[in-house]
């Protein structure tokens, strides 16, 4: 955060108050108690993930702001700005600084967001996503989601494949009668699907939208 406050030629001295891009689900609301709280901890001097705030106290705003700012620190470690819960409580624990962290977690759903999707914890970092979609472009994220979509697309060939209709017995009969008929069809079908193949691996990539949640 610091060293994004001091990019694009902006003045800003170590110590002096930062605040967090907040962004809170659809239908979230606060009472006047609560946002003058937000807006008062969000004007207190921020602490530098790096250093050691412990000495504040446990309960105080400021060694809040301070956990806060550890937890936003580490998920920008990851490409998908999300990780485990429970795995951010582990170094949370090695730090020994385990209740601040879940102290920041429950108070603060402006900040992170955390997912219980297939019965696993996540804790995702709000202004890393835009839309439900990641806000910025990153081209492992963006190969993941390539491959993600590719397979997809197999179930979906495959059930295809299940649910074509069948020929009646009849029509079986005069295909088997006329073998010569059997071998010219098959060329055209083989050289129609490469052709459709083709089509299909050139119209993918413009077809495909990143991702980004």
């Amino acid at each position: 955060m610091e060293r994004k406050a001091k990019s694009g030629g902006k003045v800003y001295e170590k110590g002096k108050p930062l605040s967090f891009q907040m962004q809170f689900s659809t239908g979230f609301e606060m009472d006047e108690k609560v946002k003058k709280w937000f807006d008062e901890w969000q004007n207190l001097p921020y602490i530098s993930p790096y250093e050691n705030a412990t000495r504040l106290g446990s309960t105080t705003d400021e060694v809040d702001k301070w956990a806060a700012g550890v937890l936003h620190e580490l998920l920008n470690l990851f490409v998908s700005k999300k990780a485990d819960k429970e795995g951010l409580l582990y170094v949370g624990e090695w730090l020994g600084i385990r209740s601040l962290f879940k102290r920041a977690l429950l108070n603060h759903p402006g900040i992170f967001y955390v997912s219980g999707k297939m019965g696993t914890y996540t804790v995702v970092l709000k202004e890393g996503y835009k839309r439900g979609w990641s806000a910025e472009k990153n081209e492992i994220v963006d190969i993941r989601s390539r491959y993600m979509h590719l397979m997809h697309l197999v179930p979906e060939d495959r059930k295809a494949t299940t649910n074509a209709p069948v020929g009646s017995k009849k029509e079986e009969k005069k295909t088997s009668k006329q073998p010569g008929e059997n071998n010219k069809n098959h060329e055209k079908d083989a050289s129609a699907n490469s052709k459709a193949s083709e089509l299909d691996d050139s119209d993918d990539e413009d077809a495909y939208d990143d991702e980004d949640e």
